[in-house]
């Protein structure tokens, strides 16, 4: 019986067998453990009469991806090119060749959503020549899936338009509109190769962006809410206007006066910070890009607030709902004092009124000490609480919720580059730490987080260091460009971007790498190559931005910072992380290839950027290039993801190597995360995004948990993300009953979200 098949024209033919053949061979050409004949068997047994050829189409990928395995790894690749040949039917109807640049240009300018600049600036004969479509071999399944779903633009009907080689080059050249007319050309083709080889990647606010009609490039904000009603309205603007542009922000808090402050103005009594935090909450949900992603916000309390209590509060499953910001990811700005008292255990805490006491919300480290004692002493406190009842709390919201992210306000102040102003909270991923000042003040500023991410598991500075340095120039390179190139949505985060020009180079593939080098994650060994790996970072990526300074001037604010004095990040850095190398590391900048005395004269002499680096969550970023992300072991080795043609795996980069063990997230020693964490930060001028992971199979008891957050805080750890949970369906009859559910993340940690990284 003849099988009658249905085209996309809508007229019917004979089913050919050939024609599937063909893609079977095109997409398994090259690959090992894969079987072409076998697919095109099982293919074949599943069609009928009556079917679309692009039904058939898809039923090749599903049947493909089904077959992913650790033992056969490879038909992930083959699922990847079969979808690949999907994206090609829709974008040039039919042809597996990539078509002119300037044909695709010209569509996207025509539907309104290319930058017409695009078309004018370039040399697009010599862009074309630099295409290369074997670069779209490299995606596994689920990187290009990614790319198909949220990444690649549409008509306003729905229709891919670009192909991933157009995609990665209409990246390149709108960071490359910045760059002088004499090498702009040059400059785009450099940023592809880069991009296409996937040794480096743009965040996602840029993956979008670029190049469009509306290019707001940036990741995050940071904002800070002053203590009056226009202060407080103003900032519930500036947050709208960065959601609205697929920006997460992240809200300081501290400012606002307590519950129960005397209003001079009306003679009332202040509500405090929560009725302000649901409105937030609603600001955030309201302003969410029409449904195509949610907005996310964090908010941010310091713990000697008034409010500290009732902040911990917010995300109660039950209670009066106008005192509850369910969506948000509060934080906690945590003091050294209040670390020891908590430590030391038996104390009373006191909380104050920032209204009544100001100097605290600027003063960090022994200044901060000396007038919160003294404040303490003359009684000016609203209320004392017993500091191990608020430790506990504050312990277990961070076990319901995984949030209440733990950022150690005094050691990120006491490291910073640039002296203007103070740090007054992380970002909503808890990766940067940059000055902002509260609304309604003369000073009022709010941070941008402009980022991306190198991927150790494609360049490595101990391989190829040549390699490796030109990645990171170029890299460097388009971070600057953003900054310069973005669409920032309000004045206060413009001001920010002019005057600091602060960037996050970042880094993934950390897992992958160590896998590659035969590296287990809980050795010494490992603290010692992240001790080396640190230098190499960091020298790279601070050179690269005085070299820039050299070539267009440093930020304005440069005169009034510790690069101006030739300071570098590890100056500062902790005695107690270096305690955990051996005798024989060393703490300078004595790689090959690296002269320490070089790079202070050059930072010395300018510095294009405030700061430089910033390793981010790439969850999204992690799964185009088909690595692990930022510096997190996987997940899960082996995990089963659900699109809407079906299930199936997805097999961690790591297993590719021999290893004794191969570790995940959730089975590693949680001390050896914070350690290695330690040692990086020696090197970094920000932060870094670090989960900490409950385990799936024993209990965790309170004082273990607690025990990560003091080590994390003595070893000059920045910041901490999600403490996250495990799921009812994994916990062992023993584990803790509290956490029953994993917790829910916000779009930015979660790997199917369109938003940070």
């Amino acid at each position: 019986m003849t099988i009658k098949v249905i085209k996309r024209d809508g007229s019917a033919e004979d089913f050919q067998i050939d024609k599937i053949e063909t893609h079977v061979l095109m997409s398994c050409q090259g690959l090992q453990n894969v079987d072409a004949d076998e697919l095109l068997a099982d293919v074949f047994k599943q069609c009928h009469t009556g079917m679309t050829t692009t039904t058939i189409q898809d039923l090749l990928i599903t049947t493909a991806a089904e077959k992913i395995s650790v033992a056969r790894p490879d038909w992930s690749f083959v699922a990847a090119r079969a979808t690949m040949q999907n994206i090609f039917k829709q974008v040039t109807k039919g042809s597996f060749k990539y078509p002119s640049i300037r044909s695709y240009l010209k569509r996207g300018v025509k539907e309104e959503i290319l930058d017409k600049r695009l078309m004018k600036k370039f040399d697009l004969v010599k862009l074309d020549a630099a295409i290369v479509p074997e670069r779209d071999d490299q995606f596994q399944y689920l990187g290009i899936l990614t790319l198909l779903d949220r990444y690649l633009i549409t008509s306003a009907n729905g229709e891919v338009m670009e192909l991933p080689q157009h995609f990665f080059m209409r990246v390149a050249m709108g960071l490359a509109l910045s760059e002088p007319d004499d090498i702009r050309t040059d400059m785009a083709i450099e940023f592809y190769n880069v991009i296409s080889t996937f040794e480096y990647m743009p965040s996602t606010p840029t993956l979008f962006n670029s190049g469009t009609r509306y290019p707001q490039l940036s990741s995050c904000y940071l904002t800070s809410m002053g203590d009056d009603t226009y202060a407080i309205n103003d900032t519930n603007h500036e947050c709208s206007e960065y959601s609205k542009f697929a920006g997460g922000v992240a809200v300081d808090m501290s400012s606002v006066r307590c519950a129960g402050s005397y209003i001079r103005s009306t003679r009332g009594q202040s509500s405090g910070v929560v009725p302000y935090l649901h409105i937030l909450n609603g600001v955030f949900n309201a302003f969410d890009q029409s449904g195509r992603r949610k907005g996310v916000g964090a908010p941010y309390l310091t713990d000697w607030h008034g409010d500290i209590e009732a902040f911990l509060d917010i995300k109660n499953p039950t209670g009066d709902f106008r005192r509850r910001a369910p969506d948000l990811f509060p934080a906690i700005w945590h003091t050294d004092e209040f670390m020891r008292r908590a430590k030391a255990g038996g104390n009373k805490w006191s909380l104050f009124n920032p209204d009544m006491n100001q100097d605290l919300l600027t003063k960090y480290g022994d200044e901060f000490e000396k007038s919160y004692l003294e404040a303490e002493e003359r009684g000016e406190y609203v209320k004392q609480v017993d500091v191990d009842d608020l430790w506990h709390k504050i312990i277990g919201k961070r076990f319901e919720t995984g949030a209440y992210f733990s950022c150690f306000k005094d050691t990120i102040n006491k490291r910073r580059m640039q002296l203007d102003g103070v740090v007054r909270s992380s970002n909503l991923c808890t990766e940067i730490v940059l000055n902002t000042e509260p609304s309604g003040t003369p000073k009022a500023i709010s941070a941008v987080c402009n980022l991306g991410s190198i991927n150790l598991a494609k360049v490595c500075p101990f391989d190829n260091p040549t390699r490796y340095k030109h990645v990171n120039d170029m890299a460097v390179r388009m971070l600057n460009n953003v900054v310069d190139e973005s669409l920032v949505p309000h004045k206060r985060g413009k001001l920010f971007n002019t005057n600091d020009k602060a960037i996050g180079l970042g880094l993934m593939g950390y897992a992958e790498w160590l896998s590659a080098k035969g590296i287990d994650f809980e050795s010494e060994e490992h603290l010692e190559i992240a001790n080396d790996l640190g230098k190499a970072y960091s020298y790279y990526a601070i050179l690269a931005s005085a070299n820039l300074a050299a070539e267009r001037g440093s930020y304005p604010g440069f005169v009034n910072s510790k690069w101006a004095t030739g300071n570098l990040p590890k100056d500062t850095a902790f005695d107690s992380a270096k305690t955990l190398l051996s005798a024989d590391a060393t703490f300078n900048y004595d790689l090959p290839g690296m002269d320490e005395a070089f790079l202070r004269a050059m930072v010395k002499a300018g510095m294009r950027n405030s700061h430089v680096m910033a390793i981010a969550p790439t969850a999204t970023i992690a799964n185009i290039v088909g690595t692990t992300e930022c510096t997190q072991l996987p997940y899960e080795n082996v995990y089963t993801k659900d699109n809407l043609s079906g299930t199936f795996k997805v097999i961690s980069s790591t297993l590719k190597y021999p290893m004794k063990r191969h570790l995940t997230a959730r089975n590693v020693d949680q001390e050896a995360v914070i350690c290695a964490t330690a040692v990086r930060q020696i090197w970094v001028d920000q932060s870094q995004s670090t989960n900490l992971y409950l385990p799936k199979h024993r209990v965790v008891k309170g004082s273990e948990i607690s025990s990560w957050f003091f080590l994390a805080w003595e070893l000059g750890v920045k910041t901490l993300y999600y403490l996250k949970g495990v799921s009812s369906d994994e916990r062992t009859t023993e584990a803790v009953p509290e956490l029953v559910e994993e917790v829910k993340l916000c779009s930015i940690a979660d790997p199917d979200c369109q938003s940070c990284q």
